[in-house]
């Protein structure tokens, strides 16, 4: 081998290059003293076009100069940065030319480049990598997709745990995006078997769930851009302290003051956002026709893959240990040197000290030498590169837990915290040892950190996210409409469970629709003929046209159309008034109603709150994609009953997710219209539970309750 070569990750937020050596090893180029440099890209005044942190800094007067995602623009041809046109590939370009600038400040020009992209990346999209590569001075470029790149990875620290034929899951959750990939491997390298991918679902979306968590219990959170960056810069700091230690605080500018945010807080509001991601990887598997105990691995690659949640919910979904890597947003790139050009020979370990120096934040400290992993004896020669990686900063060593000051860690955290910090809980402990090291890599349940590194980088969603309800849009980029976030909800004894989980359903219906819904709609919907795909009224007609029915005509106050008689009976006493909201946009008109009962039995209160949602689509085919989205999930949590003879579909379902509440379903299809109305009840009382009668009943109520409000809302749209 001679040379040095660049392997390059250009991420929706962060890129990341690694560099290898003549002597085989591979090392992070860092950037203002951190290997993650942000994607983002500002135009100066002066035209010249700036990067990474000098971009994040010049934005906070000028944010419309910027655009924090140029890989998401990778399909327009250019973007309009203040009132100058800037072609996307000169954006790219421009990424890629710090890359260049920084390797040859490290090691003298490097004219060879191999770049990674999405598994479902087309020829043009591809195109526009390749030519940017080659106008930031890039002569030799190759590119290799992600979840290859990852795999092989994985082989070249694990080999002989992955014999020819073994199926691997590659699951990369990014700041902006989430891709799963089924690769097989074979005697020439990984063969992707099937990928699929979310284009809206990423770290960005738990963040915004915080900030409309925030928005609905504080009200105003910002009140210019700069206070609007440093609340949603506090909030993802706030999450990254999470994995570590079980409450913190969060800034709020327009208050002037701290509020508490905790772990269980966290992840229930995180939850929603992954458990599509979790949805769209077993249904990846069950379509491939491949059983999870038949893959030998699932890997965790991407930064927001650091999220303790993640894991856990992948194990419970799927049974399979996840494997973290110590640095998963290295591995993209590092995994490219891997699989391109001539296999790697015997040299020092990879991953050493990082080629521009040492980071500027502490580093963990050095640990033991990688021991023996449980799963199989190590590779003497990886087919891929050279032994099993030691990584950069050392392995993580036992810590005492730390103290927070919002009182103890949520049971089930381990005794001993890791200077790494998270933890994952939700997995048998038996099934990772705790001594499981190998190849710089640990299994999930094993403490992961939030990122070490300097200022995390400036990242948004530019304009507007289509869907029902719109996100927040994060700074360092114009601002989408209002979330329409539900009110806090009134606090009264016992109803601490409900009033979360109302929340929760209200963010759930926001990221499917502004996410899933998107997302299906690049599929071939019209092979699944309906919301359902299979028989019956609503799978006959093929999706196409405007719909029966106009977003506009969505009444302000929909509460009108929501008929609770079936529970009013039951819960007798209104515990408050009505909660209506209405929010348009070109993709869909969303109206929402929230009632809230209670019954009294001497001290004891029970609640139930009904959310109803409905939402009429542009088209035809959005509220087909969104309504077969709603089913595939639904059919995830348990059985579902379907009501024949309602709307072109209905269904209901009981989600048992959250062990203090009940949560029951109804989703009504007519046309465009897609009516989903969520009852959250609570036994009342310490340790209570519903039976499973109740739930029965509960059920049946709400069917009725849909069946008498689905011909209400079509009437009110006229």
């Amino acid at each position: 081998m001679t040379g040095f070569r660049l392997g390059v990750d250009f991420g929706t937020s962060t890129t990341i290059a690694m560099l290898r050596r003549p002597d085989g090893r591979v090392q992070p180029l860092l950037f203002d003293g951190s290997p993650l440099l942000s994607s983002a890209v500002l135009l100066g005044p002066d035209g010249r076009l700036h990067t990474g942190r000098d971009a994040a800094h010049l934005a906070r007067s000028a944010p419309e100069r910027l655009e924090p995602n140029p890989k998401r623009r990778v399909d327009d041809t250019s973007v309009l940065l203040g009132d100058t046109e800037v072609g996307v590939r000169d954006l790219v370009a421009s990424v890629l030319r710090r890359v260049a600038t920084e390797a040859a400040r490290v090691a003298g020009p490097v004219g060879g480049v191999t770049l990674t992209h999405p598994a479902n990346w087309g020829t043009g999209r591809r195109a526009v990598l390749v030519e940017a590569a080659r106008q930031a001075g890039f002569a030799d470029v190759d590119l290799v997709a992600e979840p290859v790149a990852a795999a092989t990875y994985l082989a070249a620290t694990r080999g002989a745990e992955l014999p020819a034929g073994a199926c691997v899951v590659v699951y990369d959750l990014g700041a902006g995006t989430c891709d799963v990939t089924l690769l097989r491997r074979s005697a020439q390298g990984f063969e992707p078997v099937a990928s699929d991918g979310l284009n809206d679902v990423g770290g960005l979306d738990v963040d915004a769930t915080v900030v409309a968590f925030l928005e609905a219990t504080y009200g105003t959170l910002w009140t210019s851009p700069a206070t609007r960056r440093q609340l949603w810069d506090d909030v993802r700091s706030a999450k990254e302290m999470l994995s570590r230690a079980s409450g913190t605080v969060v800034m709020i500018p327009a208050l002037g003051k701290e509020v508490p945010l905790g772990r269980e807080q966290l992840e229930g509001l995180a939850r929603p956002v992954l458990r599509q991601t979790v949805s769209m990887t077993r249904a990846l598997l069950t379509e491939s026709a491949v059983p999870p105990s038949s893959v030998a691995g699932l890997f965790l690659v991407g930064g927001s893959s650091r999220i303790p949640l993640v894991a856990t919910m992948l194990h419970e979904a799927l049974g399979i240990v996840p494997v973290v890597a110590e640095q998963p947003e290295l591995v993209v790139a590092e995994g490219s040197l891997y699989a391109t050009g001539t296999p790697l020979t015997a040299a020092p370990p990879v991953s050493g000290a990082p080629a521009s120096g040492p980071p500027t934040s502490a580093a963990a400290v050095s640990g033991p030498p990688a021991q023996q992993p449980p799963y199989g004896p190590p590779a003497t020669q990886p087919p891929y590169g050279p032994p099993a990686p030691q990584p950069p900063y050392g392995y993580p060593q036992p810590v005492a837990a730390p103290q927070s000051p919002y009182g103890p860690a949520a049971p089930g955290s381990p005794a001993g915290g890791y200077d790494t910090g998270a933890y994952t809980t939700g997995i048998p402990a038996s099934a990772i040892p705790d001594s499981t090291v190998a190849g710089g890599m640990r299994a999930a349940p094993m403490p992961v950190s939030a990122t070490p590194y300097g200022p995390a980088p400036v990242s948004a969603v530019p304009g507007p996210v289509p869907g029902p309800v719109p996100r927040p849009a994060p700074p360092g980029g114009p601002a989408g409409p209002g979330w329409s976030p539900p009110p806090p909800a009134t606090q009264r004894r016992g109803g601490a469970g409900i009033a979360t989980a109302v929340v929760l359903v209200l963010l759930a219906v926001v990221v499917l629709g502004g996410g899933v819904g998107v997302y299906l709609l690049t599929r071939d919907n019209g092979k699944s003929g309906g919301p359902n795909g299979s028989t019956g009224s609503g799978a006959a007609r093929q999706p196409g046209g405007p719909g029966r029915f106009q977003l506009t005509k969505l009444p302000q106050n929909v509460c009108g159309t929501l008929d609770t008689g079936a529970i009013n009976g039951t819960y007798e006493e209104l515990a408050s008034d009505p909660t209506p909201s209405r929010n348009l946009n070109t993709f869909a008109g969303t109206a929402s109603c929230t009632v809230t009962r209670m019954h009294r039995s001497g001290s004891t209160v029970a609640t139930a709150s009904v959310v109803s949602v409905a939402t009429v689509y542009a088209d035809l085919a959005s509220g087909a994609a969104v309504a077969k989205q709603l089913l595939d999930s639904a059919k995830l949590n348990g059985p579902v009953t379907e009501l024949p003879g309602v709307g072109e579909q209905a269904f209901t379902y009981v989600d048992k997710q959250q062990p203090a509440v009940l949560t029951v379903t109804f989703v009504g299809v007519e046309s465009n219209l897609v009516l989903n109305i969520t009852l959250v009840a609570s036994p009342g009382g310490t340790g209570k539970s519903f039976t499973d009668a109740q739930i029965k009943d509960l059920q049946t109520r709400l069917a009725d309750i849909g069946k008498a409000s689905l011909p209400k809302t079509v009437s009110a749209l006229g």
